[in-house]
This record gives structure tokens, sequence and C-alpha cells, in this order.
């Protein structure tokens, strides 16, 4: 028996997950990170004078996952999933976590899911050349005036309060960096708490197949473990799900608060208005109810960090950080990352509303992103070094997506890189030093895979 359970919230805008509970007949759930079903069969394949593996199609004697996802306009959820008897021969497969078809679809979805589904992908540069960064702001933030350094302003402003809120472009991989770097600086500040929006937030103990959902936790995740694909959405994304490693392995405790909806079809605006309340109760509930001296960093999605009330209405009239405002007391710190990138450095911003409307405190502008051979250089200058792709992994008829993970991880761990790449191209993937499983997939489902890559 097959069951699943769906968390509906893609009229929200936010992740929606269904997660089947596989037992095999008299075993444990297949569904923990090291109990997952084989997918591949290994065959040898020659690298010049050296040998690795080449895994192909596994056709016989397992059972199917097909998560999938879509969002609001069809952008943000894992949806569906399916079983087979165990001595059935498959050839249309999926890998046991959400699909990296479904990003092909994306790309021709408009405008929002095309950057959203790039920048999953690795494509920063198309998204710069497409022109699709312009609609991170409606105008440009202008530098503010005597402004110190972004991280050294954050920081000093950050000891006057205990709620910091940090905005994101769910397609803008580099303010996930920017935040690590806040989190790293303001854990010496006393800061202990880190909640995200994207987190998966599992199930109370009365709901039912709760024990099963428990890997959908982000309380659950530990620094030594795998961080996996289950425990939120935009948290696959490479960047993303390095900042969500770093900021445990410091120490915070991670929050998930997203507000999980009840009721399908209702009228969006009512939808938005709930989804606003519930972030800010759950923020309540989970932080500072039982702990209400706590330091908290909370990253969020666009305008649900914004402070001011809009207008007379509800839903994002009322943002998710007013109505935490409200209801603790604390001013918080809000810095936006909205602002469209600019100069060669980056800076504090004024801010591009006018007088009496400002939504955040501060405006964080980032340095306009350059690129070598078509991938960002502030990853370079991480530490993250260029790594070509075997032409192996790559179909001739069409794009490819490449997912690069430590050797020690499975498939159930998200990625520390993706790179989609087209036929003719030759981008690079970007990998700190260490040995790497390499797996790559068509929008037929997976193709290839090497393993034991060596980077020094």
């Amino acid at each position: 028996m097959v069951r699943s359970i769906c968390l509906a919230a893609a009229a929200l805008g936010q992740l929606g997950v269904q997660r089947c509970d596989l037992r095999q007949p008299g075993g444990p759930t297949s569904g923990s990170a090291s109990q997952l079903p084989k997918l591949f069969e290994k065959m040898t394949y020659t690298v010049g004078a050296g040998h690795t593996e080449l895994i192909s199609d596994d056709e016989a004697g397992m059972r199917i996952y097909n998560l999938t996802m879509s969002a609001l306009a069809a952008l943000v959820a894992l949806a569906s999933c399916a079983g087979a008897p165990e001595n059935a021969a498959r050839t249309d497969f999926r890998p046991p976590y959400y699909i990296p078809d479904q990003l092909f679809s994306m790309l021709d979805g408009g405008a929002k899911p095309r950057r959203q589904a790039l920048a999953f992908v690795g494509r920063e540069d198309l998204i710069a050349a497409e022109g699709l960064q312009s609609e991170r702001s409606v105008r440009p933030c202008p530098p503010a005036a005597n402004a110190t350094a972004p991280v050294a302003e954050i920081v000093r402003r950050a000891r006057e309060t205990s709620v910091v809120i940090i905005n994101e472009s769910h397609y803008n991989p580099r303010d996930r960096a920017f935040a690590a770097k806040i989190a790293d600086a303001l854990w010496d500040e006393g800061y202990r708490y880190f909640a995200a929006e994207t987190f998966s937030p599992g199930f109370e103990p009365s709901t039912s197949d709760a024990e099963a959902m428990n890997e959908w936790n982000i309380a659950d995740y530990d620094s030594h473990e795998e961080f996996l694909f289950t425990y939120g959405f935009y948290s696959n994304e490479p960047v993303f799900a390095d900042l969500v490693r770093r900021v445990r392995a410091r120490g915070y405790t991670l929050v998930a608060y997203e507000n999980v909806p009840t009721d399908d079809g209702v009228d969006p605006a009512v939808a938005m208005e709930r989804r606003e309340a519930g972030q800010a109760d759950n923020l309540v509930a989970r932080i500072f109810r039982d702990d209400p001296q706590a330091r908290a960093i909370i990253y969020a999605g666009g305008g649900h960090a914004g402070e001011a009330l809009l207008g007379p209405g509800g839903g994002m009239d009322a943002p998710m950080a007013y109505r935490l405002k409200a209801k603790t007391g604390i001013d918080p710190l809000t810095i936006s990352q909205l602002c469209p990138p600019a100069g060669a450095a980056d800076h504090l911003g004024a801010s591009p509303y006018a007088r009496g409307l400002d939504l955040y405190d501060l405006h964080v502008v980032h340095a306009q992103t350059t690129f070598e051979r078509g991938r960002p250089v502030w990853r370079m200058e991480k530490g993250e070094r260029m790594v070509d792709v075997p032409a192996a992994l790559r179909s001739p008829d069409g794009p490819t997506i490449i997912e690069a993970r430590r050797q020690d991880w499975s498939l159930a761990a998200a990625p520390v890189d993706r790179l989609m790449l087209w036929p003719g191209e030759d981008l690079p993937l970007l990998l700190a030093p260490g040995v790497y499983d390499l797996r790559s997939f068509t929008a037929d489902g997976p193709y290839k895979e090497l393993t034991d890559i060596e980077v020094e």
C-alpha cells in the first residue's frame, strides 16, 4: 500500500509536498536516506587511463517515487508518487527526490518560473542576459548617504533588537550567500534561531502518518547528517542548501514557520490573509512563546519581510513582519535584498519607495555579478573551483542537468552544485576540494552517473 500526504500550498506560492510512505514487504519504511531504493545498475566506464563507474537505468526490482513540483502559476509543489510490485520491470523511473525534468518544464512557463528554474540550475548568466533581473525591484536604489559596509551596519543595528528579518528574491542565489554572512556575524551577538519560509514543518503528533513524515521536519536536521531535499523547496538550490548547512553547523536552531493551508479553493485574497497571519502565529508559537528573550533571524521571501501596513485590506497589505511586530511588541530590523544590483561592491542603498511608505529599515544593493565561463565569480571567491563536466554526462540531443554531491551522500541529499547545459555549451561545475559523484538528467529522466570525481 502506498500512502501519500500532501501539504497543498501551491495557491500560496510556497511548497506543497506529497510524501510516499513506501514499505518493503515485511521491511522498514524505505523513505530514509540510508534506505532509498536502488535506481541504477553499475557498469564500467573508462576515462583516459583511469576507471570510474558509469550508472545507467535499473529496469528491475524497484519501487517508484515520482515527486513533481509546481507553484503559484504552477511553480513550486512536489506532487505525486506511485508504487509498483517489487518484481515489476520499469524504464520510466524517477529518482527519490523532486524531479529535475520539472525544471525543464518551468523554463517555458513565463518569466517568473523561468528565472526560478535558471537559478536552480546554475544559470544566473542567462537570468542576467535575458533581463530577468530587472524585475527585482520597481526602481533602482541609489546609494545611501554616509553608509557603512552592509554587514557592519546590520550587526550594529541588530544589537538594538532581538529579531532580524531578511528577505530574498527566490531566483537570486547571491541573496542566500549574503544571508549566510549575516547569520555567521550575528551568532557572536547572541542570535540562536534561524527561521526560514521554505522549511518543511513536519506534522503535529496527532496528525495521521506523523511518524512517517518526521523526515520532512527541518527541526530534525543535524549538521552531521545529509541535508535532505525533504527539508524545504528553495533549499534544494545549491547555494541555499549551503546556507542551511552552515547555519546549522554554527549551532542555530532551525525553525519552520510557513503556514500550511487547510482549505482548498479559497479566494486568493483570503488565502494570502491566512498565510501572512499564519506565518506570524507560527513564529510566535515556535520561538517567542517559550523563549521570549530569543534572538532570531527570519529569512523570508520578498514582501513578507515588510514591517509597514500598506493599506486597509488584509493579505499582503499587512505582511508577516508587520503582524509579528504587533504580536510580540518587538521592533525588528528588516532588511531588503530586492534592489537591482549595481556597482562593484555590496553597499547599502536608499529606499526606492515614496517617503512614508518604506517597508524596510535597510536596503542591501549587491554588486553587479560578473561571470567567468558563464559561472558567477562571487562563488569562485568563496573557494569553489571550476570543474569541467565530463562529456559522457552530457546528452547530444538536448539540454542536460548535472548534479554534484559529496561521495558519501545519497540521492536524497540536496546537491552542492547543479548545472544545466545545452549541446555545445562548456560551462563548468563549481566545487570545493573533495570527492564527488556526478549525475545527469535529461527531460526523459536519469541519464548517466560518474563516481569518484576528485577535486584538488
